[in-house]
């Protein structure tokens, strides 16, 4: 088992939800930056890095703190928020993210998703689930979709899924 810590940004902010809820953001003084480095100083090697104003936008949104931790930490990330294109991958594996969450993109258009995975191959993809009760929510916690958990997993073993990241919000 690998401990990852996780760093959610809004506004180029860390910021912590409680139950995936925008309006109760808890926002920390320090920058991502900052946590960034403080993680790999106490011998993580592992980010979980996600852009919330992205996952709520549908495209990322917080480029400069992105590209301020993979720049400035030997940190692997893997990355997740506003994902929609191919472009959006080959830029963030460009910019230094180890692996790719795709989530709400997962659920609204899984041949994509599939292709992903086979195009970019199932190291570099994540299929990032945020579930509430049985149900996957999607666009950043706001909605929940018709589709449960075991059923999305199911639909990307074909493609190769390897790699799941599942956060209960409820």
């Amino acid at each position: 088992m690998k401990v990852i810590p996780a760093i959610d940004i809004i506004n180029g902010n860390c910021v912590r939800l409680s139950q995936g809820d925008f309006s109760k953001a808890v926002r920390y003084t320090e920058s991502p930056l900052e946590r960034a480095q403080y993680y790999e100083s106490i011998g993580f090697s592992y980010l979980h890095l996600v852009d919330l104003d992205g996952a709520r936008q549908g495209k990322i949104i917080n480029w400069k703190t992105l590209e301020q931790i993979f720049k400035q930490t030997n940190l692997k990330v893997d990355f997740g928020g506003g994902v929609q294109t191919s472009d959006d991958i080959e830029r963030l594996l460009d910019a230094g993210a180890d692996r790719i969450n795709v989530g709400s993109l997962a659920v609204e258009q899984p041949k994509l998703v599939a292709y992903w995975l086979e195009y970019f191959g199932e190291d570099k993809i994540i299929l990032s689930a945020d579930v509430r009760g049985e149900y996957v929510a999607i666009k950043g916690w706001i909605r929940d979709s018709e589709i449960k958990l075991e059923t999305l997993i199911r639909t990307f073993l074909p493609a190769g899924l390897k790699q799941i990241t599942c956060t209960d919000i409820s």
